[in-house]
């Protein structure tokens, strides 16, 4: 049975800690901070390599020529960023909440505690004391998420339709319709989610600029390649799962009594889901060389790119009443996670052309790296 990968996360993350949360006060958003940052530099990875794979060499095709493209992208995630350190998440202490190690001892702000992008254990125990009225007060205290990912690479890939155009212009497309429930089951998450929407588009231009520039002649200069390319992609998605992804009873045990807000109904809670958006865009000055089958190039360039993804509907507010009874609201701040980042990037690509099909690889340089790869069916010339 498959799961979305944040999904599961916070699946994860609630089992943990399910027994101590008929405390007075605890909610999703509480978790903010934490988590926030344990996904980050997955959402920047994943987010930044929607900009690759845009470029396969530094020519636009000739007018009316065109080919399709598949690429696969991966995104390397910096070794500095695979943890985060205790004092990224010190505004937790606002809430009662405080990072210690097995022993109970507060970590230094240096501790570095692991994200998902991580292949390390984290020996890090979340904890908070809880006032609980007359009732006195109880420590709640759960561990924190280990790493995920042995490899630190984000994927992406695209799928890129290219046309040339006159007077040396490239227009390059990429779309996938709006895809909805009626594809779940094909997925496999039939038994979990339901996708209610999940689209992608971009569009892209290449431009031969040697065209427009005073560079003569000659057989040397003659097989030059210079171009602009500017692109532009973005990601949209929502689903619903098929059952609360957490409820009031997956967080108390059965002795606990539940009383529901005025106002407030078990049913409110079955419209949990998740949303998903991501853009990127990018410009880069292209240089090549046109030589017998291969055909290299360079470039220099910029990757702006955004996430914005969180938990939709409503979720559980656990008040402490008594001893064995708790309040339930519905929270007002659910789990978000936004990200952005623009950097400069330096690239070297390569075009392999044969007959009808073409192979391609790329490299380009920046806080967040990214190789891509793939094949191209058509015709440039």
């Amino acid at each position: 049975m498959k799961k979305n990968a944040i999904v599961l996360i916070l699946m994860g993350f609630f089992s943990m800690c399910s027994f101590a949360q008929s405390s007075n006060s605890f909610c999703v958003g509480d978790l903010n901070p934490y988590l926030r940052e344990y996904l980050k530099p997955l959402a920047k990875g994943v987010s930044t390599g929607m900009g690759g794979g845009w470029a396969h060499t530094a020519q636009p095709h000739e007018a009316w020529k065109f080919d399709l493209s598949i690429s696969g992208i991966a995104v390397a995630i910096p070794e500095g960023e695979r943890n985060f350190t205790h004092a990224d998440v010190s505004s937790m202490e606002d809430d009662g909440y405080y990072f210690v190690d097995a022993d109970g001892a507060a970590l230094s702000a240096d501790h570095k505690i692991p994200t998902f992008m991580s292949d390390e254990d984290a020996n890090v125990f979340v904890q908070k004391n809880i006032s609980a009225n007359e009732y006195g007060s109880m420590l709640i205290k759960f561990k924190a998420l280990n790493g995920y990912m042995d490899y630190p690479y984000a994927p992406n890939f695209s799928i890129q339709l290219s046309l040339g155009l006159p007077f040396g212009t490239e227009v390059m497309g990429r779309f996938i319709p709006e895809i909805g429930s009626t594809v779940t089951k094909h997925a496999g998450f039939e038994d979990d989610a339901s996708v209610d929407k999940l689209n992608l588009w971009g569009l892209g231009i290449k431009h031969d600029i040697k065209q427009w520039l005073p560079l003569g002649e000659t057989k040397l200069l003659s097989n030059l390649e210079i171009s602009l390319l500017l692109g532009y992609s973005k990601f949209n998605s929502s689903a619903s799962a098929v059952d609360p992804l957490l409820s009031p009873e997956d967080l108390l045990s059965n002795s606990i009594t539940i009383n529901y807000a005025s106002g407030v109904e078990a049913s409110d809670f079955n419209n949990q889901g998740m949303d998903l958006q991501m853009d990127a865009l990018i410009g880069s000055i292209l240089v090549g060389y046109d030589l017998p089958i291969l055909h290299p190039f360079v470039g220099i360039g910029f990757n702006k790119s955004s996430i914005d993804a969180g938990l939709t509907g409503n979720f559980p507010v656990i008040e402490f009443e008594s001893t064995d009874a708790v309040d339930v609201k519905i929270d007002d701040n659910n789990l978000r996670i936004e990200e952005s980042r623009t950097s400069m990037n330096v690239q070297a690509g390569i075009n392999i052309a044969l007959p009808v099909l073409t192979i391609h690889a790329q490299y380009t340089y920046q806080d967040y790296s990214m190789i891509s790869a793939g094949i191209a069916l058509g015709m440039r010339k």
